[in-house]
């Protein structure tokens, strides 16, 4: 216990801080130990990994050509396909592999994160505390678990490096230092856009810790000001640039079809909601999903509420900034970091996601811990408290992630998960997955499909009709067979469903299984073609010859030219004439 108090006391130690990031390390790689057990998500993964052969292509010129001009996905990401890349060539399609490199990248990004707080704020408990929670809150697993979601933490990664380049620009005003800075700022924008806010949270930092930015009003100040922002215009241009990307790989991939129907009123309700609920998630995380859909229209009172707290909570920042400044930097972090995905230019059909907070989450603990009292720290009892506290807080968070990683062993589980605490009607979840397939995202039209059809009470026609042809589309025969053969039951008397289900069958080598599908749609449907053709080869296919025989002469009384069917009696000149015997 005298080690645990000598740390939360003592100011600087080279050997303590390599301790901590040691601690650091070992805490994240503990938590996320059980994401080794878990699967790819049908969600995505498909498009990123199992399904995207340009990835066997390696680190070559061809692959290393398509990762620079492909928007893939609908994003601009060389860095990330390149990532996958190099994971691909080590691991194949081994899941755990991807997963391992995500969670290395986290536990990085927890330790460049300790070591940035204490380099600027001179903090030492609270700079690990700040990162121990970033390291195991619940909030994180979307990012880490998700082998998708490879951009997030790595965009992080050479975001943290730049920020840190930059302080280092700050204390000696070495303009390579500053070239440093955007080079690093543009990795991380071609790992993941989100960093295009990086300009606006340096301007922060330089309000706090750097205490660059000037108090009071005079002219003198505002100059100062001016310079400030002046001095990012560099970045400001990669901003823009990385925009503009993101838009056109959007537009090329039909993505922002789905703001057709949002008025600029619901995305700024939306935002408003969305950002209140980033607050409430991060201070009590439960009921956390893989997707949150868009609602489309939010009660009057959900989101005045959210926009009076967060008015609120704006004032009681602006309020104290004198006394605790780290608590308005970092509420100007959250708010600024989350503008790029708030809604306000819907990009996706979901009102916001766990790993939308991955960099904005930073800020709201800065806000938090920023404001403890570390000055009391010199009494005995307030150390002890504050160390039950935190191993208190930290055993919790780690609880509630380890739980968190379950959900996500595999897409079922995933998409049941969400099934369980989004409150959406069966109905809503079905516009939902139709607006997905208009813009050409089968993969998460199937589960917000799938979403809609274990919603309603009874099963209904057209929900489960959508979903066995898009699970058809994607070529996962298995589930579209599932919902044709369900689909039959609820429409014994529809010929070409009983067709279809019948059809499907055969394709998976199910010829007897077939049979009765295939034979009640020509009892239904005597004169469709297919449905005599497809019941004369699966009848050939058992082995019953003269059923099939007189399955395929319906075919030629219905169609005298059809040349497959006429095969058939190549041997026999009299049965190949239509109602021959």
């Amino acid at each position: 216990m005298s080690n645990v108090m000598s740390f939360f006391t003592t100011r600087r130690s080279g050997h303590r801080l390599d301790g901590v990031s040691l601690a650091l390390l070992g805490l994240t790689l503990l938590v996320f130990f059980r994401a080794l057990m878990c699967g790819f998500i049908s969600l995505d993964d498909g498009i990123y990994v199992y399904d995207n052969s340009h990835l066997a292509l390696g680190w070559t010129p061809a692959g290393l050509h398509w990762a620079l001009t492909t928007f893939h996905a609908g994003l601009w990401i060389p860095l990330t396909w390149l990532s996958l890349m190099l994971d691909h060539m080590l691991y194949g399609n081994l899941a755990w592999g991807y997963h391992l490199t995500n969670i290395l990248l986290h536990a990085v990004n927890v330790v460049l994160l300790d070591r940035l707080l204490r380099r600027i704020t001179g903090w030492q408990w609270r700079a690990a505390l700040v990162a121990a929670i970033f390291a195991v809150h619940p909030l994180r697993v979307e990012s880490v678990v998700w082998v998708t979601e490879r951009k997030d933490v790595l965009s992080l990664l050479l975001g943290l490096l730049a920020m840190s380049a930059y302080v280092a620009y700050v204390r000696d005003r070495s303009w390579w230092k500053y070239g440093l800075t955007s080079l690093l700022m543009a990795l991380s924008l071609m790992a993941k856009p989100m960093l295009v806010t990086l300009p606006a949270l340096l301007l922060v930092l330089d309000f706090w810790p750097l205490h660059r930015w000037p108090a009071g009003w005079s002219e003198a100040a505002w100059r100062r000001r001016g310079r400030l922002v002046l001095e990012k215009i560099p970045l400001l241009a990669l901003s823009a640039l990385a925009c503009a990307l993101t838009v056109q790989a959007q537009a090329t991939a039909k993505y922002l079809e789905s703001v057709s129907g949002l008025t600029l009123f619901h995305r700024l309700a939306n935002a408003a909601v969305a950002y209140a609920s980033y607050i409430g998630m991060t201070l009590w995380p439960h009921r956390l999903a893989v997707f949150y859909p868009h609602p489309m229209d939010w009660p009057v009172w959900k989101w005045s509420l959210s926009l009076v707290v967060l008015l609120v909570v704006t004032c009681l920042a602006v309020a104290a900034r004198r006394r605790w400044p780290a608590m308005l930097a970092g509420w100007l972090w959250f708010l600024g970091a989350l503008v790029p995905v708030i809604g306000l230019v819907q990009s996706a059909s979901q009102t916001m996601a766990d790993r939308f907070t991955y960099l904005p989450g930073i800020g709201l603990l800065l806000m938090v811990v920023g404001c403890l009292p570390a000055h009391r720290l010199d009494r005995p009892q307030i150390r002890r408290a504050g160390v039950a506290a935190t191993v208190m807080i930290l055993i919790a968070l780690s609880a509630c992630t380890v739980h968190q990683i379950s959900y996500w062993r595999d897409g079922k589980t995933a998409h049941r998960r969400a099934l369980d605490v989004t409150p959406l009607s069966w109905q809503r979840c079905y516009d939902h997955g139709l607006r997905m397939l208009r813009e050409g995202r089968d993969e998460e039209a199937a589960a917000m499909l799938q979403l809609a059809c274990d919603r309603q009470p009874t099963p209904a026609r057209q929900p489960l009709e959508t979903l066995a042809l898009t699970y058809y589309r994607l070529n996962r025969w298995e589930a579209s067979m599932r919902c044709f053969a369900r689909l039959s039951e609820l429409l014994p008397d529809d010929a070409e469903t009983q067709l279809r289900t019948g059809v499907l069958a055969r394709r998976l080598g199910r010829e007897a299984e077939a049979l009765p599908w295939l034979q009640r749609a020509t009892m239904l449907d005597p004169r469709s073609v297919r449905a005599w053709m497809e019941t004369g080869l699966a009848l050939e296919a058992v082995r019953r010859s003269d059923d099939a025989a007189e399955a395929f002469r319906q075919v030629l009384r219905l169609d005298p030219r059809n040349v497959e069917a006429a095969g058939k009696f190549t041997q026999d000149p009299v049965a190949s004439q239509p109602g021959g015997e």
